[in-house]
């Protein structure tokens, strides 16, 4: 992290992409985790069509799409929420085309400072 934090500093952000970086970095642990509870099969149930889910969270909680990554798996992961973090959803897009939820909820904020690991 120190390697990270020197590079940061000699590179001049506005406050959005701080964000950004902030966010992919719970949005890294939040998949650590989801992982490790096993919650993705839980969630097969409601999977539809990418188009679908973006179109009904945008149409009814006014979510967009704020952080992206690709698994080991060659699945998509992305995170969604509300401009003001009111609401956010975590989804997992598939090759064919399938996405499903993998979980939701209220108050998502970045971390201001990042968290140290701990060994």
């Amino acid at each position: 992290m120190k390697m990270f934090d020197d590079f940061m500093d000699f590179i001049t952000m506005n406050a959005v992409m701080q964000w950004v970086i902030r966010s992919i970095a719970i949005f890294a642990i939040i998949m650590a985790v989801l992982a490790s509870a096993g919650l993705a099969s839980a969630a097969q149930q409601s999977c539809v069509s990418r188009d679908v889910i973006l179109n009904h969270l945008a149409r009814n909680y006014d979510e967009a799409p704020v952080a992206i990554g690709v698994t080991n798996g060659n699945t998509v992961i992305e995170l969604l929420t509300t401009s003001n973090g009111a609401t956010w959803t975590l989804i997992v897009s598939h090759p064919n085309g399938i996405s499903c939820p993998l979980a939701s909820g209220e108050n998502w904020r970045p971390l201001e400072k990042a968290i140290e690991p701990t060994i």
